[in-house]
């Protein structure tokens, strides 16, 4: 595996603290998700960080980092992760304007995700008054409902979220 995805040993801890943003611990160190049209897995194995993203509504299409479109799946994992986004310079600002933060180290896992504008409102809303679990409900049911479907991976269905065409 490349080097520069060492950080994403990072994210496997913020998805095993927030289990949330439409990501499942399906097996111990691992995660499936759901990024624009695919089904992406990570699985944490010996410091790496292994994903596999699926597609396609009939028959699942597996791509790995093993294969000739990694350059392509790597770039969605690294633009939905922000991974060029400078932590740290973030985190000096917020302990400078939020006393929550004047303890002044970052917590383990923390990112700053590129979640489509639409999908982000819709969790924001839902997490209105509500614990991870429903909101985590909520949202999937949202997605089942008015979703396309991308396909069925360990016998769970998984859909896009919806568009506002709906």
């Amino acid at each position: 595996m490349d080097n520069h995805f060492g950080n994403f040993i990072i994210f496997f801890f913020f998805l095993l603290f927030l289990k949330f943003n439409r990501w499942i611990e399906q097996n111990s160190n691992e995660f499936i998700g759901v990024l624009g049209s695919y089904i992406v897995r990570l699985q944490h194995q010996n410091d790496n960080l292994r994903y596999t993203f699926f597609t396609n509504n009939k028959n699942l299409i597996k791509i790995s980092n093993d294969n000739d479109r990694r350059v392509e799946t790597a770039l969605i994992l690294h633009n939905y992760f922000q991974l060029t986004i400078k932590l740290s310079d973030l985190f000096e600002k917020w302990c400078k304007s939020d006393q929550r933060f004047e303890n002044g180290q970052i917590p383990i896992g923390i990112r700053v995700l590129a979640q489509e504008p639409f999908e982000n409102l819709i969790s924001f809303i839902c997490s209105s008054n509500n614990n991870v679990q429903r909101i985590t409900k909520m949202i999937k049911v949202f997605c089942d409902e008015y979703g396309k479907k991308i396909g069925t991976l360990n016998g769970i269905n998984y859909h896009q979220f919806p568009t506002l065409g709906i």
